[in-house]
């Protein structure tokens, strides 16, 4: 299956250099970029893709403008310069956050997040983020904020440094 993929930046560099090393897969189609808001909401209207790339900074408003402007089914993958709107980014259910220049390390790790296992060369870091579905929504936590991760029955039991717990059914794999 082929992952189709809309481009969102307002710069044509940004966007060229994710477009090369998009195309280094074989399993991913660029199917569309956008250099606005406006842009992206229609993009994202007819291309339907699997999986949208979304600069924060944009001509007519910030990347999260786009979730009041269009219906967003697909993944966002956040990519900016920016690292203080992470926090926001992962309030809207994105699945990563990438800081440019992004490198073609931390483009695996998105896309195999996106597949809910990892690159088998991506090794998870203090400074990363995982997605644990508890049931009740999708939480994101910070690899160092967890404290040990263990089985309950079918599910794993995620305990974080600070005495919580999640279960998830998420495979320990």
């Amino acid at each position: 299956m082929t992952l189709r993929v809309l481009v969102v930046d307002d710069e044509r560099l940004a966007r060229v250099g994710l477009r090369r090393l998009l195309g280094a897969r074989r399993d991913v189609e660029v199917v569309g970029e956008a250099a606005s808001v406006a842009a992206a909401a229609a993009a994202l209207h007819t291309l339907e893709p699997d999986l949208v790339f979304l600069d924060i900074a944009l001509p007519d408003g910030t990347g999260f403008d786009l979730f009041s402007r269009a219906v967003v089914r697909a993944p966002v993958v956040f990519v900016t310069a920016y690292e203080q709107h992470a926090v926001r980014a992962f309030e809207v259910q994105a699945l990563d956050y990438l800081l440019k220049p992004v490198t073609p390390e931390a483009l695996e790790r998105a896309l195999a997040r996106l597949s809910g296992g990892r690159a088998t060369d991506a090794p998870l870091l203090p400074e990363g983020i995982v997605q644990l579905n508890d049931g009740r929504g999708v939480r994101f936590v910070r690899v160092r904020d967890i404290a040990h991760i263990g089985v309950a029955d079918d599910y794993a039991e995620v305990w974080l440094t600070g005495g919580e717990s999640v279960l998830t059914s998420q495979s320990l794999r």
